[in-house]
C-alpha cells in the first residue's frame, strides 16, 4: 500500500521512526465504504474496482488511531474495468505538488 500526500498536513513527529503505523485508506460515497489500495498525487486506484458516477466522496485515511478526513470529487467517476480513479481534492491540499 502505498500513500503519497503532503506531510506539512499532519503531525507524524510523535510517530517513532521505527515504527511500523497501521493504515487503512477508504472512500466513502453516499454511505458506502469501498477500500483503497493506493493513493497517489490526484488518483487512487480502488482495492476492487467499481461503478460510481462523477460525484463529492469522502476520502479516509486512518494512521493507526487517527483518522484524517478530506473531501475529493470524482471527475469521471470510475468504472468497473479499472482501478484507476482521478480525484481533485475539495478540502486543505491532500496531494504532493
Amino acid at each position: 500500500m502505498r500513500i503519497s500526500y503532503s506531510v506539512s498536513m499532519f503531525d507524524l513527529s510523535s510517530i517513532p521512526r521505527s515504527y511500523s503505523s497501521n493504515v487503512k485508506l477508504q472512500l466513502i460515497v453516499n454511505g458506502t465504504s469501498y477500500k483503497i489500495g493506493q493513493l497517489c498525487r490526484n488518483e487512487l486506484y480502488m482495492q476492487n474496482p467499481i461503478e460510481l458516477d462523477p460525484c463529492v466522496a469522502e476520502l479516509v485515511i486512518q494512521i493507526d488511531d487517527t483518522v484524517y478526513r478530506n473531501r475529493v470529487r470524482l471527475e469521471h467517476g470510475a468504472v468497473p474495468f479499472d482501478h484507476k480513479v482521478e480525484v481533485t481534492p475539495l478540502d486543505s491540499p491532500l496531494f504532493l505538488e
